[in-house]
């Protein structure tokens, strides 16, 4: 009785250890998390600036080519190269607008993703907590059968 005792102390005191690690993990990825939170929160303003600005732009090229429609070009440049170069520019700039959309979407998508770790994590350390416990009750009850043979 008294080896069996003395076996399943080493079992809860390795799973002791585990907890132990596995509690340095998630502090591990808790800051991890913290970081990747701030990333995100960063990567989202930046884009959002970054929208409304390539968005304003565009206003602004819409109301160039409206104001080159009233003038008289036709002794200094060729009105539809002008055109032409206009256009070149709002194209340049939509796509910039486009791919600000897309990464705004994927920043989004991250901040959804560092929500669901930090509570995978919350969950898992009162989890852990509640394991610790018991086995820190099994330990000390395991250790006061083996004092009593």
């Amino acid at each position: 009785m008294q080896e069996m005792i003395k076996e399943r102390l080493m079992v809860l005191a390795n799973a002791q250890n585990r907890l132990a690690e596995v509690s340095n993990r998630l502090n591990r990825m808790e800051k991890s998390v913290v970081a990747m939170e701030r990333c995100s929160f960063d990567l989202l303003n930046k884009s959002d600036k970054m929208i409304s600005m390539s968005k304003a732009t565009l206003l602004l090229v819409e109301k160039l080519k409206e104001v080159l429609t009233g003038v008289n070009l036709d002794s200094v440049i060729d009105r539809d190269i002008l055109a032409g170069i206009i256009d070149d520019i709002k194209s340049g700039i939509q796509s910039i607008y486009n791919t600000c959309m897309e990464s705004n979407s994927s920043s989004h998508e991250i901040e959804s993703e560092a929500v669901c770790q930090r509570e995978n994590k919350e969950f898992i350390n009162n989890t852990l907590e509640v394991i610790e416990s018991s086995i820190s009750s099994a330990v000390a009850c395991a250790e006061m059968l083996l004092a009593q043979y």
